[in-house]
């Protein structure tokens, strides 16, 4: 990858949330991972012990990984610089990548679990 610099005059991200990346200027290989247990109780009750993500099968499960898709493609960087001028994100959510500039490999998991209590 042919290295360029990154120029970026406003950035302005009102929401950001667990495991979110934000690369300025080229990324070879990025993987932000978010594993959650969201609880919903209808009496504010604590443990001592919060829940264990091995009692969920849900993150013990492997996740199928399709075969890469290959895609000819030719890129011409007429300039080495990227320049933005203004940038405003609303949110950005588990596990997810904002990048200004190239990024050659991707992986991104997000498991949430919901449960309730009611007791």
């Amino acid at each position: 990858m042919k290295k360029r610099t990154t120029k970026v005059n406003s950035l302005l991200i009102d929401s950001e949330y667990s495991s979110t990346v934000l690369a300025i200027g080229d990324t070879f290989k990025a993987s932000p991972l978010s594993l959650t247990i969201a609880v919903q109780k209808k009496f504010p009750v604590f443990f001592e012990d919060p829940f264990d993500f091995h009692e969920f099968s849900l993150f013990k499960q492997e996740i199928p990984i399709p075969s890469p898709t290959l895609v000819d493609q030719k890129h011409i960087h007429h300039d080495s610089t990227i320049d933005v001028q203004s940038i405003h994100v609303l949110g950005v959510a588990s596990a997810s990548q904002i990048n200004i500039g190239s990024l050659d490999h991707l992986f991104s998991e997000a498991r949430v679990k919901h449960t309730r209590i009611y007791y």
